[in-house]
Parts: C-alpha cells; sequence; structure tokens
C-alpha cells in the first residue's frame, strides 16, 4: 500500500512537472543564456574553464539514474514473478517499468537542477579566484623603489584603473550568477518542496510498516520481500535528498566565499574609490547572502538534511513508544 501511494504521488508530482515544464520553459532558457554570457565574460578576463571535469561528473550523475532505474525495475519484476506465476513474462517485465516511470522521470528533473547548480558552482569558483588575484595584485602595487620613483607611479596609476575595471567586472559577474541562482531556484522550487512532502510521508510510512511487519504481525517471505523492495526505495529516496542538499550547500558557500575573500581587501589596498567598492560590495553579500529555499518555507542544506533525518527518527521513536504502551 505504501509503494502503490509513493507512486500516485509519483505521478502528480510529474504531471505537476510537466505544466511547470512548458511554463517556465523561456524563463529557465533566459537563465541559461544568461550563464553563457557570465562564462564569456570569464573567459575575455583570462580564466579557462575545465569542461572535462564537469562533463565527467554529468556523465557518473546519468549513469548512476540508469543503474539505479534498472536495479529497481529488475528487482520489482523478480518480486511480481514470485507474487503472480501465472502473469506472463511480458506483462511482468513491463509493469514495473510503468509504474516507475514518474518515479524515475522525477529524479530527471532532480539531475537537471543538480547540474545547473553544479556549473554555477564552478563559475563562482572562477570568480573568487580572480578576486583573490586582483587582491594578490593590488598588494603588490606598493612595493617600488627609490631609483625608479616615476615610472612606478606610472605603472601604480595603470594597475590601480585595471583593478577598479576589473572589481567592477568581477562584482557585477558575481551579483548576477546570485540573480540566476535565484532565479533557477523559483523554477524548481515548487517541485523540489512537493518531492521533499512525499519523501518524508513515504519514509515515515514505510518505517511504520517494515516495524510492524517485524514486530507486531510476524515476519513472513513474501512480506519480507516486499518491504526488501520498499526498502531499497528508502535509500534512494534519501540518496537523491542528500544530493540536493549537497549541492545547495556548496553552491551557497562558494558563493558567499567571496565575502570572506574581500573581507580584508580594504585594509591592503590603498586606492580610495577601489576601497569604497570593495566596501559596497561586502555590503550587498552581508545584506543579502545566496540561499536555496522551498517556496520559503525551509533553506535547503545540510541543516535540513540533518532536520529531515531527526524528523524521521522522531517518527520511529513514536512507532517504538506507541508499540511499547500496547
Amino acid at each position: 500500500m505504501t509503494e502503490l501511494i509513493c507512486k500516485l504521488f509519483n505521478a502528480f508530482i510529474t504531471l505537476i512537472l510537466v505544466v511547470f515544464v512548458v511554463y517556465y520553459d523561456k524563463k529557465l532558457k533566459k537563465c541559461l543564456k544568461r550563464i553563457a554570457i557570465v562564462d564569456d565574460t570569464l573567459e575575455q578576463l583570462g580564466t579557462t574553464t575545465n569542461y572535462q571535469k564537469l562533463r565527467k561528473r554529468t556523465v557518473w550523475l546519468i549513469l548512476g539514474w540508469l543503474m539505479i532505474s534498472i536495479i529497481m525495475n529488475i528487482i520489482e519484476t523478480l518480486w511480481l514473478k514470485d507474487q503472480y506465476n501465472n502473469l506472463s513474462a511480458i506483462i511482468i517485465i513491463y509493469v514495473p517499468c510503468i509504474l516507475n516511470y514518474c518515479a524515475h522521470t522525477n529524479f530527471v528533473d532532480d539531475m537537471i537542477f543538480i547540474t545547473i547548480l553544479g556549473y554555477l558552482e564552478l563559475k563562482f569558483d572562477q570568480i573568487n579566484e580572480n578576486l583573490q588575484k586582483i587582491i594578490r595584485n593590488n598588494n603588490g602595487i606598493t612595493q617600488v623603489t627609490d631609483n625608479h620613483v616615476l615610472q612606478s607611479r606610472q605603472r601604480k596609476v595603470l594597475e590601480t584603473l585595471s583593478s577598479e575595471h576589473m572589481i567592477w567586472i568581477v562584482m557585477h559577474l558575481h551579483l548576477e550568477l546570485c540573480n540566476i541562482s535565484r532565479e533557477v531556484n523559483s523554477i524548481f522550487g515548487l517541485q523540489l518542496t512537493l518531492k521533499m512532502g512525499l519523501y518524508f510521508g513515504f519514509i515515515s510510512v514505510a518505517i511504520q510498516e517494515i516495524f510492524e511487519a517485524i514486530f507486531i504481525k510476524g515476519y513472513a517471505n513474501e512480506t519480507g520481500k516486499l518491504f526488501f523492495v520498499i526498502f531499497l526505495w528508502i535509500i534512494v529516496h534519501m540518496i537523491k535528498l542528500f544530493f540536493i542538499n549537497y549541492t545547495c550547500e556548496r553552491v551557497s558557500a562558494k558563493a558567499n566565499a567571496a565575502g570572506d575573500i574581500i573581507n580584508n581587501a580594504p585594509y591592503s589596498i590603498c586606492d580610495t574609490e577601489i576601497r569604497e567598492n570593495i566596501l559596497q560590495f561586502l555590503l550587498q553579500l552581508t545584506q543579502a547572502p545566496l540561499k536555496f529555499y522551498g517556496l520559503g518555507l525551509f533553506q535547503f542544506g545540510f541543516k535540513f538534511f540533518q532536520g529531515f533525518i531527526r524528523s524521521v527518527a522522531t517518527v520511529l521513536t513514536i512507532i517504538i513508544q506507541a508499540h511499547v504502551n500496547k
């Protein structure tokens, strides 16, 4: 019963996903174009992108999805074969594929979200590297010799103008990436929020049924096979939950790390205008740090993942206490 409810809710989320894909198609394309513009600007600044590493990560993510999908379909096919011997082989093979189609499709939506955030994380890394280079270059400006005072002053003016220009470019690129990240969060926010509720409800009810089957109703062979399938689905949902929150936490950390990098920069840069620009940028980062939310109800990250596990553990504790009271 638990698995059937989960599949029906997955189907409901898939229908919502189809509607939102059509509705947010133009918005998502605009976000991807804006990311491409940021990427081109970073290349003009001399930043090289290691696309091979990103490509490998995406390939491994797709291969992991295919492996999980095939394994779950095979396990449910074997379970149906043991339960219904009178069914034909074609029906036994196709029924799990049809029932699990919505769950696998929702996983594709998660992969798209994780892949886009992974690329944004790479761009934030490159912007942080450019900030560090600018700070190092300005630290080296004050090291002049007495024998070449005029040449050093000219070089200082040129480097200061170049640093000021670079500071403005890097600041705008960082703010643009933050805006793109928030747009991506708004596009996928509703689907992710519904999935978090689905995962919590499924895992809680599944734990209750497994507990009752083992400790109350008595363990049976057929029941054990069914709950083995449910237990595997719990693991799959926990893996997806972990990767979503892990990716959101990393992107937020990389975006907000720019504030730590430039926090000491105003004390080492002599130019007043550059120092004021950096202070304004630091104020913007402090007042509006990048965070990912589920429709404003909760914040994705390690804290949410830990709270999710604590909530599931609380449900399990209540089930055990209810059993002891009975």
